[in-house]
């Protein structure tokens, strides 16, 4: 449920815009005013994944998936999924799948995988070995993919680190 029908209506427009595309996400079934009704996505959210690799070691498959999801949904709506909290993404097996997107606007392909990066790394405990290699992982693959550099990649980082904290911290105060 949406805080307005024009919130439920953005993030319908993006599903619609989605399912012709490829893009793995759910099906949009359904739009009732204030509430979407969307298909049901066996799989695990990444912040699953995040503590099951914790425990058993980290495995760069998914995360190199997800960021193929990331160049596909880009390339399909122009837009940046502004919210790359790890529960709106599934791992199912073989494949990313994408959710909830309430706060997507356009922007730089890149800015998603520096804010996914900082996400994993600010999960707590934060900055474990698992966690700096995926964080590793992830921009090595953004650096090659998108063809930016090591120094455009950091600073992008920086500054959604920087943001992800300040919104924790406006969410303690």
């Amino acid at each position: 449920t949406f805080a307005n029908a024009d919130d439920a209506a953005n993030e319908a427009a993006v599903y619609r815009a989605l399912e012709s595309s490829g893009v793995r996400t759910a099906s949009l079934l359904k739009q009732e005013g204030k509430r979407l009704r969307l298909s049901f996505v066996e799989g695990d959210d990444y912040l699953t994944l995040l503590e099951r690799q914790e425990r058993e070691g980290m495995s760069p498959e998914p995360w190199l998936a997800l960021l193929e999801w990331i160049a596909a949904f880009h390339c399909a709506t122009g837009l940046v999924q502004r919210d790359m909290n790890l529960r709106n993404f599934l791992w199912c097996g073989s494949a990313a799948v994408g959710l909830d997107f309430e706060d997507c606007s356009p922007g730089k392909v890149i800015e998603m995988p520096a804010q996914l990066a900082a996400f994993v790394l600010l999960y707590d405990p934060p900055h474990t070995g698992t966690k700096r290699r995926i964080a590793t992982c992830i921009q090595e693959d953004a650096i090659q993919r998108w063809g930016c550099s090591e120094r455009e990649y950091a600073a992008q980082f920086a500054l959604e680190q920087e943001k992800l904290c300040q919104r924790r911290r406006s969410a303690v105060a």
